[in-house]
């Protein structure tokens, strides 16, 4: 399992809670109910009995958030290709991850935030990059 941007909205929480709050809030859960949450090989009925085969399947969640740079679609500003959809239906473009994630100050902005996700990753990528057999 991987925490997406549903896991991080705050509703009914205390005030001041935040949106790392939650994630956090997630993972013990998970922890709990013996939910994985780590990477996980699953290898075939013919893998050897010194472990799995280079080709059976690894899934590694990851941690991310998206941030506006990454967008290489038009966007809905006036006068775009969706200004008349927008005009029909005003809450168009008010996401509502915008509305409902609450974010500590040092996390004030998108690509804060996908910096900081990408950044929970390292350990990880490097551990699994370094067991990986030479090209």
């Amino acid at each position: 399992f991987t925490p997406g941007n549903h896991e991080l909205w705050v509703r009914k929480e205390p005030p001041g809670t935040t949106s790392l709050d939650r994630i956090e809030t997630v993972r013990r859960l998970c922890e709990e109910k013996r939910v994985r949450v780590a990477p996980l090989r699953l290898c075939s009925a013919e893998s050897g009995s010194d472990g799995c085969r280079l080709d059976d399947l690894l899934l590694v969640p990851l941690h991310s958030w998206y941030h506006s740079s990454w967008d290489r679609e038009p966007g809905m500003e006036a006068g775009g290709p969706d200004s008349e959809l927008r005009k029909a239906m005003p809450g168009v473009g008010m996401w509502t991850d915008h509305q409902l994630c609450k974010w500590p100050p040092h996390l004030a902005n998108d690509e804060a935030r996908a910096l900081h996700f990408a950044s929970l990753n390292r350990e990880l990528v490097d551990s699994l990059a370094a067991a990986l057999p030479p090209p």
